[in-house]
């Protein structure tokens, strides 16, 4: 998990070093924020709880955090993607 979250910042670094648009400016902070509330508020809890071998404790925070919490970072990756096809096509 942890070097598929190193990779993961890595590319994200490289394409935020890349030149955005101000939609697109806008669409990387709002996905930042929202994937930043769901690694410490559901990733981090649950592999603290699954390191700790405390299944229910994981099972509760799925339960209760885990699609609420990542519907944010779906909707704001989603739009990103979206625009890059939107601009793809006007290239």
């Amino acid at each position: 998990m942890e070097a598929n979250t190193k990779e993961i910042n890595e590319l994200w670094a490289a394409y935020l070093a890349t030149k955005l648009t101000p939609e697109e400016a806008q669409l990387t902070k709002a996905f930042e924020a929202a994937r930043q509330q769901f690694v410490s508020e559901v990733l981090g809890p649950m592999q603290e709880a699954l390191r700790k071998q405390d299944v229910p404790a994981a099972q509760a925070i799925q339960k209760d955090k885990m699609d609420v919490s990542y519907d944010a970072v779906r909707k704001n990756i989603s739009a990103l993607v979206k625009l890059q096809f939107d601009e793809g096509k006007k290239e």
